[in-house]
């Protein structure tokens, strides 16, 4: 299976990560890490009569644009995807602002959703707290001292 650097689109096969799971591209240099495989297949999710799954024609990434971890990006491979400070996140961060299950994003066809998991300080899009918002291309949603990009490339 191949995954895709979120900034210049080279093709990596999946089992060139590191250790930690990550890559670096050979081409832009930006590090990656891919979130959600299951038997080397995206997962699908069914939740409240909606089916949650990465549209095939489309890469999904988030990127870190403020904070200790700036400049990381990860390809999301599965619909539901959970941002915190703890280790059970997909998505794994170390601010200390940001709660153990600090926030969802949850993929359908249809739209992208954001969901505050009743963190304590909350998660805010364009400056507002919000307890669900829809991200579009390029979105940013702020957890404690962390600016994060929402990406929707079409393939």
């Amino acid at each position: 299976m191949f995954v895709d650097c979120p900034r210049c689109q080279t093709k990596y096969l999946l089992e060139k990560a590191d250790e930690e799971g990550e890559f670096q591209c050979m081409k832009c240099s930006e590090r990656f890490m891919v979130i959600g495989l299951q038997d080397d297949a995206p997962t699908q999710i069914s939740r409240k009569d909606k089916t949650l799954l990465i549209p095939e024609n489309k890469r999904i990434y988030v990127e870190i644009v403020k904070g200790s971890e700036s400049g990381k990006a990860y390809q999301i491979l599965k619909p539901i995807v959970t941002i915190g400070r703890g280790s059970q996140a997909d998505i794994p961060l170390s601010d200390a602002s940001i709660s153990r299950k600090h926030c969802v994003i949850e993929i359908s066809p249809e739209r992208t959703v954001l969901r505050d998991l009743g963190s304590t300080n909350g998660t805010y899009v364009s400056g507002q707290r919000i307890d669900f918002a829809y991200l579009e291309d390029r979105s940013e949603f702020d957890l404690g001292n962390t600016r994060i990009r929402f990406l929707e490339i079409s393939k």
